[in-house]
């Protein structure tokens, strides 16, 4: 329920220098754990507390647990939740979008630009086209 991890990975290895990217792993899988896995069971238990219509009185007056739950309200908060959770995180996704776009623009550079200004090595350079692909393909399966 978010950005999806091949997205924050790409960018986390686009934006961070080569030798803090160990670093960088290590501080965003401490966040992501501590943002992701303190609170959910907490809103979790106040979503389904919510949602109980008759709670089992012990003789000294506290409640213990719920005997009756109006699923009906319990349907419509969870799905609320998890609808208001992935708005959330397209509007980040978004937000991470554009500012990476007008980052690069104001770099005055494009992505064309940056593949040109680092050429591959003449080693990995070969000409492929889509028939030595297939017949490098078919070739292949061939025992």
């Amino acid at each position: 329920m978010g950005i999806p991890l091949s997205g924050i990975l790409m960018l986390q290895f686009r934006i961070v220098e080569t030798h803090e990217k160990s670093m960088d792993n290590a501080v965003t899988t401490v966040v992501t754990s501590g943002l992701g896995m303190l609170p959910a069971p907490i809103v979790a238990g106040k979503l389904i507390d919510g949602a109980c219509l008759l709670w089992q009185r012990s003789p000294c007056g506290h409640h213990g647990a719920c005997w009756i739950y109006d699923m009906d309200l319990f349907r419509f908060r969870l799905h609320a939740l998890v609808g208001l959770a992935r708005f959330v995180s397209v509007l980040r996704e978004l937000a991470v979008s554009n500012h990476v776009t007008c980052t690069a623009t104001l770099m005055g550079c494009r992505c064309s630009d940056q593949l040109r200004q680092y050429p591959a090595p003449a080693s990995l350079r070969f000409p492929l086209t889509p028939k030595t692909v297939r017949r490098k393909f078919k070739s292949s399966l061939m025992f």
